[in-house]
Parts: C-alpha cells; sequence; structure tokens
C-alpha cells in the first residue's frame, strides 16, 4: 500500500509518499495518524496542501533575496559618540545595522566595531553572500 506521511517519522518527512506492506500500514502508520493510504481524499488534499505550502516558500525565499541584493554597495554612515582616541562608547551593534538596513539580524555578517572608521559587511542568504556593504563610522558632531 502506497501512504503519504502527514507527520515526521524514521527519517521520512513530511509529505513524502512510500510503498509499505499492507498490515504496518493499517496496523500502525495510518492508526497512530502518521500517513493515510495515497488514494484516501483527505492525503489527496493534503498533498495539494503540501504543494501550496512550497510553491508559498520559494515565492517567499526570492522575494527575500531580491530584497537583500538591493542593498548591494549601499553605504551606511553612522553617528556615534566616541572617547577622544576615536573609540565608542560600547559597539555597534549587528541589531542596529540591521535596524538601519531594513533587513533582519539573521541575514547580516559584519565585524566587531567599536571604533570610528570604514567597514564592510555582508548580507548573507542561504549561506552565501549576496551583498556587500559600506559602514562608515563617524563620529558625532559636539554641540554648543
Amino acid at each position: 500500500m502506497e501512504v503519504l506521511f502527514l507527520k515526521p517519522f524514521q527519517g521520512i518527512t513530511v509529505g513524502e509518499t512510500h510503498k509499505v506492506k499492507d498490515g504496518y500500514a493499517r496496523n500502525f502508520l495510518i492508526r497512530q495518524g502518521i500517513a493515510l493510504p495515497i488514494n484516501h481524499p483527505l492525503a489527496q488534499k493534503r498533498l495539494m496542501e503540501l504543494r501550496k505550502e512550497a510553491a508559498n516558500k520559494r515565492i517567499e525565499k526570492e522575494s527575500i533575496l531580491k530584497a537583500l541584493e538591493a542593498q548591494n554597495g549601499k553605504v551606511l554612515t553612522i553617528t556615534a559618540k566616541m572617547t577622544k582616541r576615536g573609540k565608542l562608547y560600547g559597539s555597534l551593534s549587528e541589531e542596529r545595522v540591521a535596524a538601519l538596513l531594513g533587513v533582519a539580524r539573521e541575514y547580516l555578517e559584519m565585524p566587531a566595531i567599536s571604533e570610528k572608521g570604514e567597514y564592510e559587511a555582508y548580507l548573507k542568504f542561504a549561506g552565501e553572500r549576496v551583498a556587500k556593504i559600506k559602514i562608515l563610522l563617524e563620529e558625532e558632531k559636539k554641540s554648543n
């Protein structure tokens, strides 16, 4: 009997179909709610839902990738209070830079920044660098 897996089970992911022995399918997989026979109407419906979810995830990934690639070559100038030696009070966090760029922190790769200067940061997606950004850290002008 061919079954559609509804839950992950022994290395099999949700949505996979496998041919198993009839007794194993009826007496264990179906009763435990792990799988349904492939010709069952609910299995067909679930299979369509899984395909739709996969298509939506693919579209979402493509839109994230385009948004990150649009940031390529951008120069981000940040001003902050510094000591007389040009060091920051604290450091420039990835969260702050990501917020200024309008991206999630998980996509940002940057060095630790604690003094004024020019730095390179990268936007990563699926483990690959897709955009390079220049960060200029300058001292905040003192107003008297």
